[in-house]
């Protein structure tokens, strides 16, 4: 089993974003032996997590303190954590095994310097000008399919079968 991250915008994410993270949840979801981890609100989150859970696989939020009436409903285990959103962050962070980082703002930096600074996989997807994400130096592809493939390389995942 292999932990693998959906970061970034979560409140008021424009539908292209939310079309872009679907179709990475989608991918992911066809990859074998994969989980996908969010952190269990709107916007990317509910988005890759509808995209993988609707295909079977495994997904998994993680519910910052307060914010329980916001979660999404696509996941196989919510894990009320407790936490404020950037700890919250840092839990997503610290137990991944890679990520995809869609644009985001602040919460999508915070978990990609975590899982960066653990040395994990993470590559970027999507159009990140005008968003904080643009900051971040990551291998990138704009097509969600190439980026999990890429991902799936650097991990050495068997590759995803759409």
């Amino acid at each position: 089993m292999t932990l693998i991250a959906v970061c970034g915008k979560g409140r008021n994410c424009p539908r292209s974003l939310s079309d872009l993270a679907f179709d990475v949840g989608w991918v992911l979801g066809h990859t074998e032996g994969v989980v996908v981890v969010t952190g269990g609100l709107g916007g990317v989150m509910a988005a890759a997590a509808h995209g993988a859970f609707g295909c079977g696989a495994t997904t998994i939020s993680l519910i910052p303190e307060g914010r329980e009436d916001d979660a999404h409903g696509h996941t196989d285990l919510a894990l009320r954590t407790g936490l404020t959103i950037p700890f919250r962050n840092a839990l997503l962070g610290s137990m991944v095994d890679g990520a995809i980082i869609c644009p985001g703002s602040h919460g999508t930096v915070q978990e990609a310097m975590v899982i960066v600074e653990r040395g994990v996989p993470v590559v970027a997807t999507g159009d990140h000008r005008g968003y904080l994400s643009d900051a971040l130096e990551l291998p990138h592809h704009e097509d969600p399919a190439a980026a999990v493939g890429l991902l799936a390389h650097l991990l050495a995942l068997a590759a995803p079968v759409p």
